[in-house]
């Protein structure tokens, strides 16, 4: 397991900035036509992504929060900042976000206006191989061995076991020359990952604005 896992690791630490660059251009891609999720089948399991259009956006007094019922969560919305569906995943974009005429967010007001931005994702996984193992229960092993004290870390990356509410998560941050570039945690339950994600960071304060969200999330599930 630990030999497994320094692998996986050091594959995204070598793809980490040309998949990262990928993925946030990517997550922020505005559609307008309706989509629908389908399933996609491999050899050892069936995955599918939740529909950005399973989540709504609901108010009371304390606050604006994405909402996914079906999923049990709960995600605080931070003061004037945007929420949209994009396709599969439900973004959260601060106010210094900048949109092009046809609805594409204008990726670079992140770099030159200091915008932030947060991702949510479900993946759903059905096991099709008994023997092998699906993304969330390889994802808690993991987060058993950083318990237990394995140290996963370089001048690159960190992967670490964190809380969120009362769910066990692997968080991974990337750093480029001593900064923090990106951030995600992923909290597996059983048959799912949530995921969380900030895209490319170009400021400190956004590092600490997605700190902020996730210590607020709640997964009643």
């Amino acid at each position: 397991m630990e030999q497994k896992f320094f692998i996986k690791k050091s594959f995204f630490v070598l793809l980490a900035f040309f998949v990262l660059i990928s993925l946030f251009a990517g997550f922020f891609l505005w559609k307008a036509d309706n989509f629908k999720t389908e399933a996609v089948y491999t050899d050892i399991v069936k995955k599918e992504i939740v529909s950005a259009e399973n989540y709504n956006i609901i108010e009371n007094n304390k606050g604006r929060f994405v909402e996914n019922k079906n999923e049990g969560l709960l995600v605080k919305i931070p003061d004037k900042w945007i929420a949209k569906g994009y396709i599969e995943e439900f973004v959260i974009l601060s106010p210094e976000t900048q949109f092009k005429s046809n609805g594409e967010v204008n990726l670079d007001s992140f770099k030159n206006n200091n915008a932030c931005g947060f991702s949510i994702e479900i993946e759903k996984t059905e096991k099709i191989d008994k023997e092998l193992e699906t993304d969330d229960e390889y994802l808690k092993n993991e987060i058993d061995l950083l318990k237990k004290g394995m140290k996963e870390e370089n001048e690159n990356f960190k992967a670490e076991a964190v809380k969120i509410g009362d769910k066990d998560g692997l968080k991974q941050t990337g750093y480029k020359n001593g900064r923090i570039i990106t951030m995600e945690i992923r909290i597996p339950l059983a048959g799912a990952v949530y995921i969380f994600n900030s895209g490319l960071i170009f400021n400190e304060k956004c590092a600490d604005e997605f700190n902020k969200i996730v210590s607020d999330i709640s997964i009643n599930k």
